[in-house]
């Protein structure tokens, strides 16, 4: 799959970037996330599993400040659930990454069908894209198991 303009532009979400690249929707967050830009955000990753699929995502954290409460609120209550089947979320400190698993984790909770895809952080990008590349290949072989029944 080649690299897909979404909806949006990068200006439009303020310094954050989104993009879909060989069957994974990246995600760099740079700075703090408004509940505005969470909602763009959202539109964006919502628009890529109406085009692609189901998707993997690779987040890189690095770059994160903070999400205020408002934009926690938002990403853990999508209005229809995300179209992935694993999320890698990478760098950033400690802190952060404990942040983005209780959003997850929360949202599993309000809406447990929106967060139906495998989850794991990870320090650095190359194991967290080695954790996508093992998703994708099991879920290839369930694919393929299930052609055969």
């Amino acid at each position: 799959m080649d690299v897909k303009a979404l909806p949006f532009s990068n200006d439009e979400i303020g310094k954050h970037v989104i993009r879909v690249e060989n069957g994974i929707l990246q995600v760099l967050f740079s700075g703090r996330v408004s509940v505005e830009e969470a909602k763009r955000i959202q539109a964006c990753v919502l628009e890529a599993g109406d085009r692609f699929g189901l998707l993997a995502a690779l987040v890189d954290l690095d770059g994160l400040a903070d999400f205020d409460s408002g934009s926690r609120a938002h990403f853990a209550r999508p209005s229809r659930p995300y179209p992935f089947y694993a999320v890698a979320y990478y760098g950033g400190s400690f802190p952060v990454r404990v942040l983005i698993l209780t959003v997850m984790r929360a949202g599993k909770l309000i809406v447990p069908k929106a967060f139906d895809f495998e989850l794991q952080t990870f320090e650095k990008e190359a194991e967290a894209r080695r954790f996508l590349e093992t998703a994708r290949a099991k879920r290839h072989a369930a694919n393929e198991a299930s052609r055969h029944l």
